[in-house]
């Protein structure tokens, strides 16, 4: 009886172990590799120093597209001082057409690339569904994470804070 009383703690500490770990985990942004529509590759390491906006997409998403036209719509009020991190899985043509769809390669501290089939940021931040936001401030902490396909008006007023 001794010995199950035991075991059973060992789990219940193993799993509390766990979750907190899990939970720490996205408190730092993904250790994402992205290859951009130049062919180049970017890193967290390139961020500037800052806030930063990263967005898991699907260039083919209709929600997508529409944050995006939002966003860019929004930039010279909300995003001229944050570091802006596109994220998708399809292939580099993709997020040239995307790019290109809404002229993101004008603006300086906007990126977007493919992670291609590593699904390092998908897995990193549980994403199920498009876009998804995470927004960290300036001293690199989390603040706020949209997991549900938010519009750009819902997410307007933690850019604003940020």
């Amino acid at each position: 009886m001794l010995n199950r009383i035991f075991f059973l703690a060992l789990v219940l500490i193993g799993t509390v172990s766990v979750n907190a770990q899990s939970k720490s985990k996205t408190d730092k942004i993904a250790p994402f590799s992205i290859k951009l529509a130049d062919g180049k590759t970017f890193t967290p390491a390139e961020l500037k120093k800052g806030p930063v906006i990263l967005i898991y997409f699907s260039p083919d998403c209709e929600h997508c597209q529409h944050f995006t036209k939002e966003m860019v719509d929004n930039y010279q009020t909300l995003l001229t001082d944050k570091q802006v991190v596109m994220v998708t899985y399809l292939p580099v043509d993709d997020v040239k057409r995307f790019e290109d769809m809404f002229e993101l390669q004008n603006f300086k501290n906007i990126v977007v690339g493919t992670e291609e089939k590593t699904f390092v940021v998908r897995n990193y931040y549980k994403v199920t569904r498009f876009p998804f936001v995470v927004m960290y401030n300036k001293l690199g902490k989390q603040v706020k994470t949209f997991a549900s396909g938010p519009s750009f008006t819902e997410v307007y007023k933690t850019i604003q804070d940020l």
